[in-house]
């Protein structure tokens, strides 16, 4: 995924849909433990998410707002104020621009052409395959952050919800685009890995528990561990992903058929 963004030049893509796990899971611990450094890399988070790609930080405003309500009777009105001061000074740091991208967002807008036949709710649910990531590694990273986000319940419910629900929108919002054309048309397919992104945390604290839960059994911690490596070893040399991940370097430049046409205008 990184490398397919990365390719395509989608750099606001990549480092905005970093910025949506990374400021989630800190909203979580601003609920826990409000404070200046949680503050800070919520307003560093947002600021950042904001000037690479508005449209995915429209996804993490209404969790924000549900995380206010959710949280409303059992905090203090400064822990409410520096929630609201922390996403106010990120638009902040990015008004200046964002009064054009407001008033030029329609070139998003599809220009129109061939109309594509949107297919049914039926049809949608019986292509669910849409909705869920090709690539072997995403889905497990998928499968075990589900997991992940099970586990986390008992100690870490806030991180979890919040995970739990930037998952659903960005993996619906993927899976949206490749059903419809017509939402296709303004990239949103791109964005059903940023889900899979979501995950990534609570599939590393479920495959921590795991290992814990195997040590503890045993009676060594460190054989948890160990015979998880093992086990992941396996599934490795099941899917043959060394031949998987046998990729070309990536090529920074021209490529020399660019550079032929680079000469031929000259």
């Amino acid at each position: 995924m990184c490398r397919a963004l990365l390719e395509a030049g989608e750099l606001d893509l990549l480092m905005g849909g970093v910025c949506i796990p990374v400021y989630l899971c800190w909203l979580a611990r601003y609920g826990r433990a409000a404070g200046p450094l949680e503050w800070l890399v919520l307003t560093l988070c947002a600021t950042v998410g904001w000037f690479m790609q508005p449209l995915l930080m429209l996804g993490v405003v209404p969790l924000a707002l549900l995380y206010h309500v959710w949280l409303f009777r059992g905090v203090r009105l400064a822990w409410h104020l520096g929630l609201l001061t922390a996403n106010l000074a990120a638009l902040g740091a990015n008004l200046f621009w964002l009064w054009d991208w407001c008033a030029h967002v329609w070139l998003y807008v599809p220009f129109g052409g061939e109309e594509h036949p949107n297919p049914t709710w039926p049809s949608a649910l019986r292509e669910w395959e849409a909705f869920l990531p090709a690539d072997p590694i995403e889905l497990g990273v998928g499968a075990f952050g589900l997991l992940g986000m099970l586990l986390m319940l008992r100690r870490h419910a806030g991180a979890a919800w919040l995970l739990a629900w930037g998952t659903l929108i960005y993996m619906a919002a993927g899976g949206a685009g490749r059903l419809w054309p017509t939402i296709g048309e303004f990239g949103t397919q791109k964005v059903l890995g940023i889900g899979v992104w979501c995950c990534a945390i609570p599939c590393a604290y479920g495959v921590t528990r795991i290992a814990v839960g195997i040590g503890s059994s045993s009676g060594v911690r460190v054989l948890g561990m160990v015979w998880l490596v093992l086990g992941f070893l396996g599934i490795g040399w099941g899917f043959d992903l060394p031949n998987r991940w046998a990729i070309t370097p990536l090529q920074i430049g021209l490529s020399p058929d660019r550079e032929e046409i680079v000469k031929t205008l000259r």
